[in-house]
C-alpha cells in the first residue's frame, strides 16, 4: 500500500548521463508527470560497432517508476527535439503506459520525432503541440506554461518552459531554452519567483541569464549533466552567475539522482550516488 500510495510527493532529477529527465509525482501517485526522457547522442558508427541494448530510459527511469509502484505516466512533457531530451521516450513507452504527450507546437512535423513516435507505443492522437497563446484542455494542474509563445520547429529556442507549483514551492523548468527566451519570459512575467531553478541547457552559458537568476531569487539550482561530458557542462560562466547571487547548486554528474520532497512543510533534498 505504501509503495503504490506514498504519503509524500516527490520531484526526481534523474542521473541520466548527458541528458535531461525529471519525474514529478504528487502524494499517493495521483498525478505522474515526466519531463523529458534522456537519450544517448550516438555519433556515427560502422554497422559492426552498433549493438542492441536497453536504454537508460528502461534501466534508470522505467525501473525507478516500477519500483515505486508506478505503471503509467499521466503527462509526458518533451521540451524540445534534441536526442538527449527525447531519445528514450520510445523505449520508456514500451515499459510504462503514457496517457498523453505535450510538445512545443510545430515539433510534430519533425521527421526525427515522427520516427520515434512510430517506434513507440504512443498514438499520434495522444500528442498535443502547445504554445502560451492557446488554451490547452488537459494541461496538468499546478503547471504554469511560460514558453513557447508561437509554433516553431522544436529547437532549443522553442523549448517548453513552465513553473510547477509544488506544495507551495515554485520549481522552474525550461529545457534548453536560450537566454533570449528567458528574457522574453521575464518581460511578460516580471514578478516571477522560483525557489528551485533547473538550469537551462545542462548549465551551458547559453542559458541561465543573470537577469533570470536575479528575478527568480532561487534557493537552490539543479544541473543535469553527464560525468566528464564532451561539452564542458556546466560552464564556468553559469557557475559564476550562481555564485554571484548566492545560489547553491547540485549537479547530477557529482551527486547522482536528486530527490526533492516536502516533509512537514519543509523541503527535503536527498542525493543518490551510484
Amino acid at each position: 500500500m505504501w509503495l503504490h500510495y506514498p504519503w509524500h510527493g516527490e520531484i526526481v532529477y534523474f542521473d541520466i548521463g548527458q541528458g535531461d529527465c525529471t519525474l514529478i509525482r504528487t502524494a499517493r501517485n495521483r498525478q505522474v508527470i515526466l519531463v523529458d526522457t534522456g537519450g544517448k547522442v550516438s555519433f556515427q558508427k560502422e554497422t559492426w560497432q552498433t549493438r542492441q541494448s536497453k536504454t537508460s530510459g528502461q534501466t534508470v527511469v522505467a525501473n525507478y517508476l516500477l519500483s515505486k509502484g508506478i505503471n503509467h505516466i499521466d503527462d509526458l512533457i518533451l521540451t524540445h527535439q534534441d536526442t538527449d531530451h527525447v531519445g528514450n521516450f520510445p523505449s520508456i513507452s514500451q515499459e510504462i503506459k503514457v496517457k498523453q504527450v505535450w510538445i512545443p507546437a510545430g515539433m510534430e512535423q519533425s521527421s526525427s520525432f515522427q520516427r520515434r513516435l512510430v517506434a513507440s507505443r504512443i498514438q499520434p492522437t495522444q500528442v498535443k503541440g502547445i504554445t502560451t497563446t492557446q488554451h490547452h484542455s488537459g494541461w496538468p494542474a499546478n503547471l504554469s506554461l511560460l514558453h513557447p509563445f508561437q509554433p516553431g520547429k522544436g529547437s532549443n529556442e522553442d523549448s517548453i518552459a513552465f513553473i510547477y507549483r509544488y506544495y507551495g514551492i515554485n520549481c522552474w523548468f525550461s529545457g534548453d531554452l536560450d537566454r533570449n527566451g528567458e528574457k522574453q519570459i521575464l518581460q511578460q512575467h516580471p514578478t516571477l519567483r522560483a525557489q528551485i531553478l533547473k538550469t537551462g541547457h545542462h548549465g551551458s552559458k547559453t542559458a541561465t541569464d543573470p537577469s533570470l537568476v536575479a528575478a527568480l531569487q532561487p534557493k537552490l539550482a539543479v544541473i543535469s549533466a553527464g560525468r566528464n561530458n564532451r561539452y564542458g557542462h556546466p560552464n564556468q560562466e553559469t557557475l559564476a552567475t550562481l555564485k554571484n547571487y548566492g545560489v547553491p547548486y547540485l549537479n547530477t554528474a557529482h551527486s547522482g539522482m536528486i530527490s526533492l520532497r516536502i516533509v512537514k512543510g519543509r523541503p527535503q533534498v536527498s542525493t543518490y550516488i551510484k
